[in-house]
């Protein structure tokens, strides 16, 4: 005949193991710090406007470009799912300044569709200048996102630099590509982290891409 100890040990393992699969069963939430919006949610946001892709002062507006929120998303999309197939992408990042040392942090998450926003807007403007004085600046960031992202330069050695804004976009294009994990709660989706790299060509101007 069982002991009371060893009975009241199986009713407890039993009701313990009862209570694990209740809680297993909940539906359960997601991570509060995850990429946030999908593909799909990426551009409708960008098309009605909850989204928004705002150049830094001085830059060129997006109207002046004939371009719109949307287009630079879908750029954007388009860039993301062929970042493992462009060979011209990893030549040009090969040839990245070596004498600054590129950073990455390991939070927050961000949404790498919206870091892309901004380098499609930086990419596009090309030639035009992006300063960068001893203070800092903002080249561009979004709004509408959670959290939003924000493209910013500060000098490296130096109390001024500049840089073509294609090649500030270079820059950070680093960041993009290797300052990321991947979020598989939201298919061939990922999470964005902080990071910095220089512009292409200039370790004097360090581009840093991180929350608004």
């Amino acid at each position: 005949m069982a002991s009371p100890l060893s009975i009241f040990r199986t009713l407890f393992l039993a009701v313990s193991l009862c209570a694990i699969g209740s809680v297993l069963a909940l539906p359960q939430s997601a991570p509060e710090n995850g990429p946030g919006l999908t593909p799909s949610q990426l551009i409708k946001a960008a098309e009605t406007g909850e989204i928004r892709v705002v150049p830094g002062p001085g830059l060129p507006s997006l109207e002046s470009l004939n371009l719109t929120s949307r287009d630079l998303a879908v750029r954007a999309l388009e860039r993301i799912e062929r970042l493992q197939e462009v060979a011209e992408d990893s030549k040009k990042l090969s040839n990245l300044t070596k004498r600054y040392t590129p950073t990455c942090e390991t939070s927050p998450n961000l949404n790498g569709g919206l870091g892309f926003l901004c380098y499609e807007y930086l990419h596009s403007i090309g030639n035009t200048i992006c300063a960068v004085p001893a203070t800092g600046s903002r080249f561009c960031h979004t709004t509408g996102g959670s959290p939003d992202v924000a493209w910013r330069g500060r000098v490296n050695w130096a109390f001024y630099a500049e840089s073509s804004c294609a090649n500030v976009a270079e820059g950070g294009l680093w960041v993009l590509n290797e300052c990321r994990s991947y979020w598989w709660a939201a298919p061939a989706w990922y999470a964005l982290h902080p990071g910095t790299h220089a512009a292409l060509g200039n370790d004097n101007l360090v581009v840093e891409i991180g929350p608004l």
